[in-house]
């Protein structure tokens, strides 16, 4: 006689572990290598924008100082003018040097206002590196940059 077994119990366990595989650990690597990259990247966009800004600075100080001549040579011949045009009623020079003050004064304008506008290009060259929107001004000045000069001397 064939039994039929009441009870047929069949059971099993799997068990899988990696110990070591070569191309596992080269990815963990990899992504490793990848994560520091990453952040070498972002450190050298960093320094690149502190060095723009930097640059941008230097800019704005350098087109402050040539404003600054220009304003020198402006107020210059404001003074030869006068001086000349006191020089004709003396008659000691003629209606020409007077002329000659008169044109110098308006090439001085012309060059302080194109040293004005080379000030506003370098500071919005500034506003766009930081990022800074144009409605809001951008106040430099330029006795901290002279303490700081002070101080690494």
């Amino acid at each position: 006689m064939v039994g039929n077994p009441e009870k047929d119990v069949s059971a099993g366990i799997g068990l899988n572990q990696l110990i070591y595989s070569e191309s596992a650990k080269a990815g963990l690597d990899i992504a490793k290598l990848n994560r520091r990259a990453s952040r070498y990247q972002l450190d050298a966009i960093l320094l690149d924008t502190i060095q723009d800004a930097s640059n941008a600075y230097i800019s704005i100080l350098r087109a402050r100082a040539l404003e600054r001549v220009q304003r020198v040579n402006l107020a210059a011949s404001l003074e030869n003018l006068e001086l000349s045009e006191n020089r004709l009623s003396l008659g000691a020079v003629t209606e020409s040097d007077v002329l000659r003050w008169k044109s110098q004064i308006a090439t001085d304008k012309r060059n302080l206002l194109s040293a004005q506008t080379n000030v506003n290009n370098a500071i919005i060259v500034l506003q766009n590196i930081i990022q800074l929107p144009f409605q809001k001004t951008l106040y430099l000045d330029e006795r901290d940059t002279q303490r700081l000069i002070n101080l690494s001397t």
